[in-house]
């Protein structure tokens, strides 16, 4: 994907104040995706991190069990520099 369309994307988000989904099931932490995956993903968040993007955390998760590894998630994330205090939440569920 030309690095053109991330920027053109990066700056309709933050043109309209809409935040970037983190998704950490269907994506980050999906077992069914190349080793590569995760790595290419967490290299596409940061640079929209970079752009000035908000981003937000979901799951994508349609299971009757919720089980996400949060923490894996989490440290993942870190090493690409992107922590909670990045991640924008929705009226009401601030500092949660």
């Amino acid at each position: 994907i030309p690095l053109s369309m991330h920027d053109e994307f990066a700056a309709a988000l933050i043109q309209h104040s809409t935040a970037a989904e983190v998704n950490i099931s269907a994506n980050l932490l999906n077992p069914g995706y190349p080793d590569t995956f995760p790595l290419q993903y967490l290299e596409y968040l940061a640079g929209l991190k970079e752009r000035g993007v908000m981003l937000t955390l979901g799951s994508d998760c349609h299971s009757p069990r919720y089980e996400i590894a949060f923490e894996r998630a989490e440290a993942l994330l870190a090493t690409v520099g992107i922590t909670d205090a990045d991640l924008g939440r929705p009226p009401g569920l601030q500092g949660k």
